[in-house]
């Protein structure tokens, strides 16, 4: 899915959608919003910039269990 990133981000982007990946390079690379990892133990990680470009925005609560980068 890698290839298609970019892609799947813009047109995300233009809707104001919430982009989510279980490969964490997807969000370090800002192509996501999120990324969801399980294993060896649960880490969420939020893309600030990806975040602020599609207009999402996550309430203290949450934001308080997530990696943002």
């Amino acid at each position: 899915m890698q290839a298609h990133h970019a892609a799947i981000f813009e047109a995300a982007k233009s809707q104001h959608l919430l982009t989510v990946s279980t490969d964490p390079s997807c969000a370090r690379a800002g192509r996501c919003v999120m990324s969801v990892a399980t294993q060896p133990a649960v880490e969420i990680l939020v893309n600030k910039q990806a975040a602020d470009q599609s207009q999402v925005a996550f309430r203290a609560a949450f934001r308080m269990l997530i990696v943002e980068i």
